[in-house]
């Protein structure tokens, strides 16, 4: 009877292991990426231990709605990586539509940032953005956002 017992609950486990897994088969396409720190919604930490390089390409540009007047538009993309689809983060439109260099859907990029984690999603924070011999800045080496100014 312990036996019986025993087996039937091991089975359960494994049933729910098995059902924990389906569940995340089917959340959206970001993964989180190990050793990225957990972040509460908009907080961004920078940390030089977290610094990342990522090659792929450009599948999308993104651009935030705002949630209220006072609030930028925000442009990012969507990097199609050998880890699968991330996105990334690039900065306010007012900054990022007036640089030399601008990112397309389609483009062959290297990303240098730092990674983060928001609930079960990853993103890649950009300092740098490096398009064929072509280095769109974003950030500075300390994480400092090159659009504001420093004290």
């Amino acid at each position: 009877m312990k036996r019986l017992c025993l087996t039937l609950g091991m089975l359960g486990l494994v049933a729910l292991a098995l059902a924990a897994q389906a569940e995340a088969q089917t959340q959206p396409a970001t993964p989180q990426l190990p050793g990225t720190p957990a972040v509460k919604r908009g907080g961004k930490v920078f940390n030089p231990a977290n610094i990342t390089v990522m090659s792929g390409t450009v599948t999308a540009i993104n651009r935030s709605v705002p949630q209220s007047p006072d609030q930028p538009v925000q442009v990012g993309f969507t990097l199609q990586s050998p880890l699968g689809p991330i996105r990334v983060m690039m900065g306010p439109a007012s900054f990022v539509d007036q640089q030399p260099v601008q990112i397309a859907a389609g483009d062959v990029v290297e990303v240098t940032g730092w990674l983060v984690t928001r609930g079960r999603k990853s993103r890649l924070i950009a300092g740098q953005v490096k398009k064929g011999n072509q280095v769109l800045r974003l950030r500075n080496e300390q994480g400092q956002p090159l659009w504001q100014s420093s004290p």
